[in-house]
């Protein structure tokens, strides 16, 4: 009979085709000079109210003019706010309304503590 015991003895591998890794032989990698792009000059944009060239929207069928406007907005933080969301969103026709009636309304009660 024969023994079907297997040996706890690790197994060797036998050894594989020694080859010494060379490393080849490398030139330095020459450096490629970039150069600069000339800088076009942008159009000058008209300053906006809060001075990042937001345009204001035209207020006159509210009876407000738009230096009267810009002029207001810089000055009351609520008017600002709704001004900043008028820019952000140009084709929501509720906030523009919202805004021009906001800033009517704001520009009517300074005139009238002026004249009081």
């Amino acid at each position: 009979m024969k023994s079907t015991a297997k040996s706890t003895a690790p197994k060797r591998k036998e050894p594989s085709k020694e080859t010494t890794k060379t490393s080849r032989a490398t030139a330095p990698v020459p450096r490629v000079e970039k150069t600069a792009r000339p800088v076009e000059p942008e159009a000058p944009r008209a300053m906006g109210v809060d001075g990042n060239g937001s345009p204001m929207p035209d207020l006159t069928t509210f009876g407000v003019s738009q230096r009267d406007a810009q002029a207001h907005v810089t000055q009351c933080e609520p008017c600002g706010r709704a001004h900043r969301h008028v820019v952000k969103n140009p084709k929501d026709a509720m906030a523009l309304q919202s805004f021009g009636r906001r800033v009517a309304s704001c520009l009517a009660d300074k005139q009238d503590e002026r004249h009081a």
